[in-house]
């Protein structure tokens, strides 16, 4: 536990010293400014001007949020890891009382279990539509967990830093999906089921939780599969 600490404090200062990590680091809280008020605004500045109410959507507009706590947070730790790796210095970590699964658990575990904390406490503070309960804790979930899947798709798929950004970029567009229930009803929609968010945005839209447990179950079988895929490139 110890080690796990000292690692995870150690990740800690290295963002810390990269302005820029830091910097993403505050990235939800504008965010959850401009949605809380501006969305609002927006609105209503709509209906005056267009007569188009965007209300029926906050409850979407409150998922992204959530979502993209956890993606910010997550892609922090990723590129830190892309950085640790690019300077040799991961192989070092792995023969120490760490070890490989401790290292894993000091950048990705206890990111995500952070990134859910955050997202507990931001999203209802900035939340602009009337979700229940059990819904927000089930988006707060499966945001955390989108953002481990993202963290993961930066570090398997990316050679160094800079590519890990342009990777994370890309990643970050599957919280897109959670639109296809909204503007989509037929069958075809399904071909995106294979999509965590896909699953949350049919929740949403059918104020059903058992969609929301199929988007945690694809949620799952993702984060096995680029954990295996990730651990490969470790090795």
């Amino acid at each position: 536990m110890k080690s796990l600490l000292i690692s995870f404090q150690q990740l800690l200062f290295m963002v810390k010293k990269d302005k820029m990590l830091l910097l993403i680091c505050f990235v939800p809280i504008l965010c959850g400014f401009i949605f809380r008020y501006g969305v609002p605004i927006f609105n209503q500045m709509s209906i005056q001007y267009f007569k188009i109410d965007f209300h029926q959507y906050y409850s979407l507009i409150d998922t992204f949020y959530g979502i993209l706590i956890s993606d910010m947070l997550c892609i922090v730790s990723a590129l830190i890891i892309l950085e640790e790796r690019d300077d040799h210095i991961i192989n070092g970590l792995f023969v120490t009382p760490l070890g490989k699964i401790g290292y894993l658990i000091s950048r990705l575990g206890i990111p995500t279990l952070m990134s859910f904390i955050f997202t507990c406490i931001l999203l209802p503070i900035f939340h602009i539509s009337s979700l229940p309960f059990d819904m927000m804790i089930l988006i707060c979930i499966l945001g955390c967990m989108q953002g481990l899947i993202v963290s993961l798709l930066v570090v398997s798929l990316s050679s160094h830093k800079l590519e890990g950004m342009a990777v994370a970029k890309m990643a970050s567009l599957e919280s897109f999906v959670v639109l296809i229930p909204y503007f989509m009803h037929s069958a075809y929609s399904y071909l995106f089921a294979w999509v965590p968010t896909f699953w949350i945005g049919k929740g949403l839209v059918n104020e059903q939780v058992f969609f929301m447990l199929m988007g945690l179950f694809i949620s799952v079988l993702w984060i096995v599969i680029l954990v295996f895929v990730f651990n490969r490139k470790l090795a």
